[in-house]
């Protein structure tokens, strides 16, 4: 049997974005099979875009902070190391022999 004629939908399913966006490009044409998993259309928002940028450029430069306060870190912790408690000038080591005699006269 033949015969003109329009076919119209019996069923409709709408999809929606979370955000407003614009139609960047349809990848599926009306009347093609899909699967659950098949991307319908591209969608684009210069706004989305523009702040997904900026929060990877904070990361980075809180990742950048977070190297630099742990370097401080080390060295303080190496420099409070390389003083031991109760030590004096003429305790410590000074390149690399110890010394012998103080770096003052002492008095009599």
């Amino acid at each position: 049997m033949r015969g003109q004629g329009t076919l119209v939908p019996t069923e409709f399913r709408w999809a929606s974005a979370p955000v407003a966006a614009r139609v960047d490009r349809v990848r599926v044409q009306p009347g093609v099979a899909v699967a659950a998993d098949t991307v319908l259309l591209e969608l684009a928002n210069p706004d989305a875009e523009l702040a997904a940028l900026t929060a990877d450029r904070d990361v980075a430069q809180a990742e950048a902070e977070l190297a630099r306060l742990a370097a401080q870190l080390d060295g303080s912790r190496l420099a409070q190391e390389s003083r031991s408690p109760g030590s004096t000038p003429t305790s410590r080591w000074r390149g690399g022999a110890r010394r012998s005699t103080p770096r003052w006269p002492r008095r009599a």
